[in-house]
């Protein structure tokens, strides 16, 4: 019989879809108001890379505890505009960060 966190986790994978060639590290589910977005952290090579909602926010790292540490700030962020936030604003600022 599968704990209830192995199901979880795999309930967690099975949503999550990453591009190909990327093993899912770790799934974090970030509450901003009555909002949940995901935080997916995976590994393609040596490189660590992060999904927010499905969406890579375009930074690689060594590991996956410099990818927390960076990260955190991102949640806090998150947590701190609760309702808000908007998943297509920060895609919008994103995009534009990086052109």
């Amino acid at each position: 019989m599968k704990s209830f966190q192995q199901m979880t986790l795999e309930l967690n994978e099975a949503k999550v879809k990453l591009p190909s060639g990327h093993k899912q590290l770790k799934n974090e589910v970030v509450k901003a108001g009555s909002k949940k977005y995901d935080l997916t952290y995976s590994q393609k090579g040596k490189d660590v890379f992060v999904f927010l909602d499905g969406m890579d926010t375009g930074d690689t790292y060594k590991n996956l505890k410099d990818a927390e540490k960076s990260m955190k700030d991102i949640k806090n962020v998150l947590k701190s505009m609760g309702e808000s936030f908007s998943i297509d604003e920060f895609k919008e600022l994103f995009n534009e960060t990086n052109i």
